[in-house]
């Protein structure tokens, strides 16, 4: 029985897909973390690096 709200689903939808955006773009040469973050941040209307950070480390977390 699954009891997260439709809230708690939308957001780890999101948190993965930033996630794996994050993953891809770091797979490029020469990328660099506060570009990608930068990128990602106005990609999602984002206006905290920190939020960014937090998202990798959740996902990453729950991926572990």
């Amino acid at each position: 029985m699954n009891l997260e709200t439709k809230f708690k689903k939308a957001r780890d939808e999101k948190d993965l897909k930033i996630y794996n955006d994050y993953c891809d773009l770091m797979k490029n040469e020469g990328a660099m973390s506060t570009e990608v973050t930068k990128l990602l941040m106005k990609k999602y209307g984002i206006f905290s690096p920190a939020t960014i950070w937090s998202i990798r480390k959740r996902i990453e977390n729950k991926l572990s």
